[in-house]
Formats: C-alpha cells, sequence, structure tokens
C-alpha cells in the first residue's frame, strides 16, 4: 500500500493525552497529560502525518505546561500533514497547538476542531518570533476566553495562511 492510498480519517491512528481513558464518562480532564506531541527542537524533517491528537490538557498556570494542549513547538519547525486536533485544552495559549520562539511549522491539510484556550488560541496560537504556514486547513468550533477563537498571532514574524476554513469559532474578546 501506498501512503497517498490510505484514508487517514477513516483509519484512524489517535495519539490521546486521556491518559485513564475517562473523558467521556467522567467528563474531567485533570488527569490528562499537558501535551499530546511536542516538536520542540525539531526541524522540517520531523513530520507528524496522518494521526488524530485528543484530549491533551496544559491547564499550568506556568511555562511551559499552561499551552499547547494538543502540540506544543517551541523553536521547533516539524511538518503537519493529515492530522486533527480535536479536544485539546490549554490554561493559557493555543489549545491545539502552540508555536513560540524560532518556531516555523508546516501545518497542510490539518484540521483543527473543538479545543479551547482560557486565553489566547483557541485552535492555534502563534508566539513571539514564529513564524507559521498553514496550507489548507480547517479550523471549526474552536473556542477561546479571550482572543482568537480559530487563531491567535502574537508579536510574530509574517504567517502565511493559504486557502483556510475558518466555522463557527468563538473568542470572548476579540478575534
Amino acid at each position: 500500500s501506498y501512503p497517498e492510498e490510505r484514508n487517514w480519517l477513516e483509519n484512524r491512528t489517535i495519539l490521546s493525552g486521556d491518559l485513564k481513558r475517562d473523558d467521556e464518562h467522567l467528563g474531567s480532564m485533570d488527569d490528562n497529560s499537558y501535551h499530546v506531541v511536542t516538536g520542540n527542537g525539531t526541524d522540517s524533517t520531523a513530520v507528524l502525518d496522518g494521526f488524530v491528537i485528543t484530549g491533551g490538557n496544559a491547564d499550568r498556570k506556568k511555562w511551559p505546561d499552561d499551552g499547547g494542549g494538543g502540540m506544543n513547538n517551541h523553536n521547533g519547525s516539524p511538518t503537519i500533514i493529515n492530522c486533527l486536533f480535536e479536544k485539546n485544552h490549554c490554561f493559557a495559549d493555543g489549545g491545539g497547538m502552540r508555536n513560540w520562539g524560532d518556531a516555523e511549522p508546516r501545518i497542510i491539510q490539518t484540521v483543527f476542531r473543538e479545543n479551547r484556550s482560557e486565553q489566547e488560541g483557541g485552535g492555534m496560537m502563534n508566539g513571539p518570533d514564529s513564524r507559521t504556514l498553514v496550507l489548507n486547513c480547517r479550523f471549526i468550533r474552536n473556542h477561546s476566553a479571550e482572543d482568537g477563537g480559530g487563531i491567535y498571532n502574537n508579536e510574530t514574524k509574517p504567517h502565511y495562511i493559504m486557502n483556510c476554513l475558518f466555522l463557527h469559532n468563538t473568542a470572548a474578546l476579540t478575534g
């Protein structure tokens, strides 16, 4: 079989931060891992392709475990293709994904759905000095209790967000 022939949405490989597998029954994420995936210190040859990333809970009020529930990229530039970031949460920045520092991730054909942040970037947060390429992605029903329901860019270099769909994202303050 060839990778381009697979159907990654029908044949899911799930990376979950729900360590006790009790989120659906109890509705509590208190015991979940802070980050499901980290791309810290990587370059574009680090590829995450065809995964569902769910159940991350970066709920600490202290760096680095306050953001990037689904994926945290600090000084990292991985390539993310054909992934689904779903139902991740954070206290500060990037419920689905946080890109910070000298981070230049490439995110292609990826869906960010139903991620939440108590501050910025329900779906994704791009912080100082990051530069992100977001191509053919969808941001659906993400929520931020402050700014940027779908994506929040803060003191960043230019980003390239092309051919993306933003649908039903909400923020309590702006964006």
